[in-house]
């Protein structure tokens, strides 16, 4: 693997964990870009114009009265593969979080515990009911998170991470050590008037030294991203078309792998019902066509 794809495969990984850690949090219909009081939504990935029902495979999401996400399935061939709970509190937090296979068999589980101010202290996984892993979390006297730190199954620190913000509350620097306290990397943040993040810089003290560059569209949403690397040669650059309700209508993505410049572009075209939401995507790239055809049903 050359250096460059390693960067563009670390920031992809990085975005990505913290994607999911935020969703752990926030699993709610504005979160999905779903308008209504949707109480299910079924995404059948199919072949041409064929009947939903026929789809290989299927992903379910079911949400409450109050618009949180409790439950998602997937299913092979008709038959039940994974199945993911939700459990929150009264604040509307996730307190906990498990992974089944089929329907009966939990294969993993995470507790989430809080603080007199709604703050999480704690996350805990676990790993066939072993305890596998947690996270602890602390906080300032402004209620921001200013350190996380990692343990593995045993107990023993894995790793942590220290963070600082400016004067408008934002994520100014993130700092990561190692399980000896040593600084192993850290990344610097910069925003614009709106308090949108408009430059991440990430260094490693070694030879990595990533800069990555971003833009907005008129309704906030981020329409490209342009990643550096520390003789300031493009990484990957990424760019994104949305619709007025927030639907990704059209991606282009170029990444540089030795001398090579790898360009990908994704269109998609969507078929919305009254609410809004959409009901139909057909997505090409190249010679590549992908349909999917989503039910949705309300409360």
């Amino acid at each position: 693997m050359t250096k460059n794809k390693f960067y563009a495969l670390l920031i992809f990984f990085n975005a990505f964990i913290g994607s999911a850690q935020m969703s752990g949090l926030h699993n709610t219909l504005k979160d999905y870009k779903l308008y209504g009081k949707v109480k299910s939504v079924t995404v059948h990935s199919i072949k041409n114009d064929e009947k939903p029902e026929e789809s290989n495979k299927t992903q379910k999401d079911f949400f409450d009265e109050k618009g949180r996400l409790t439950q998602q399935d997937s299913y092979e061939n008709g038959k039940l593969n994974t199945s993911s709970k939700y459990y929150y509190n009264m604040n509307d937090s996730v307190v906990k979080f498990e992974h089944f296979i089929n329907s009966n068999h939990k294969v993993s589980e995470t507790v989430f515990f809080f603080n007199e101010k709604n703050l999480r202290e704690k996350e805990v996984n676990y790993d066939n009911d072993t305890i596998e892993s947690q996270f602890q979390y602390k906080y300032n006297q402004k209620n921001q998170q200013i350190e996380i730190a990692y343990f593995i199954y045993n107990n023993t620190l894995g790793n942590k991470s220290t963070k600082t913000y400016n004067s408008n509350g934002l994520l100014l620097k993130k700092t990561n050590f190692d399980n000896q306290n040593k600084i192993v990397a850290e990344s610097t943040n910069k925003y614009n008037l709106k308090k949108q993040l408009i430059e991440n810089r990430t260094i490693d003290f070694k030879d990595i030294d990533t800069k990555i560059l971003y833009t907005y569209d008129a309704m906030g949403n981020q329409n490209s991203s342009l990643c550096l690397n520390k003789n300031q040669q493009m990484v990957y650059l990424l760019d994104f078309i949305y619709d007025r309700y927030g639907n990704l209508l059209k991606s282009v993505q170029k990444m540089k792998i030795g001398t090579r410049i790898l360009d990908i572009t994704h269109s998609t075209v969507y078929t919305l019902d009254d609410k809004n939401n959409w009901i139909k995507s057909i997505s090409t790239s190249k010679n590549k066509t992908e349909t999917q055809k989503r039910v949705l049903e309300y409360y």
